[in-house]
């Protein structure tokens, strides 16, 4: 028969172990997710993408939702849940931070680059409040989490279908 004294701590440990590894899962949980179209989703298979150096910054793990020609209004519902919905992208969860982008491929090709005036108004009104994007980030941060929304800018000398966007910082 074996002892109490050698018994005792072989027990506590088979015991207490698995909440051991609960604990161990829930510190290397994500705490950063990341959302939105290729300008974030370019690189990431390869490892040198916007959330894989985030990661290796920080030194904590990033989760990636963005997906290359993701718009922020996609109303097809399977490849929308799939990921070209950037809205549709945000879970739910513990995250202290939600990085964002999008809205590029909505006025790139996505309205006919004539008068991209009330697609833009669709994602972000002049008075910067309503709006598929301001709904989106007031989603996200009454989550708990803080947002950090990465913009476009319109390079110099050329004239993009972005330069609407200009007006609206």
């Amino acid at each position: 028969m074996m002892p109490w004294k050698f018994l005792l701590p072989l027990l506590a440990a088979v015991l207490l172990s698995p909440m051991q590894s609960l604990a161990q899962e829930q510190s290397s949980a994500p705490r950063i997710l990341v959302i939105g179209d290729s300008l974030i989703a370019s690189h990431s298979i390869s490892g040198r993408g916007i959330a894989n150096r985030l990661e290796q910054f920080l030194k904590t793990p990033v989760k990636d939702n963005s997906v290359a020609g993701a718009r922020m209004i996609y109303n097809l519902p399977i490849t929308g849940a799939m990921g070209l919905s950037i809205p549709r992208q945000f879970r739910e969860g513990d995250w202290d931070w939600v990085i964002v982008n999008g809205g590029g491929n909505d006025v790139w090709l996505g309205c006919g680059c004539n008068n991209c005036e009330r697609k833009i108004n669709r994602m972000i009104a002049k008075n910067g409040r309503k709006g598929v994007i301001p709904g989106l980030v007031s989603k996200i941060r009454k989550s708990g989490a803080r947002v950090l929304y990465l913009g476009y800018l319109r390079s110099p000398g050329f004239d993009t279908p972005n330069r609407e966007l200009q007006g609206r910082r």
